[in-house]
């Protein structure tokens, strides 16, 4: 999947958006808490990087993220 291709998700649950993050970014994995993977988000990314597209997830959606060698994990 090309990284400077635009991706745009319209009430999309926050688990699909993950999985397809997660393609685009090989060696890093998005991972999705049970009680976050059914919220609905709307967004365009624009191929920054996975640390900063996850970034802008928690900040909509007012959740947390922790962060290790390969992967980041989004909770409340």
């Amino acid at each position: 999947m090309d990284k400077t291709s635009k991706l745009h998700f319209k009430d999309q649950k926050l688990k699909d958006v993950a999985k397809v993050l997660s393609k685009r970014y090989p060696g890093t994995t998005l991972i999705i808490s049970p009680e976050t993977e059914e919220r609905i988000i709307t967004a365009t990314f624009l191929g920054e990087s996975l640390l900063s597209e996850t970034q802008m997830i928690c900040k909509v959606l007012q959740l947390r993220y922790t962060q290790t060698e390969q992967t980041i994990t989004v909770h409340e």
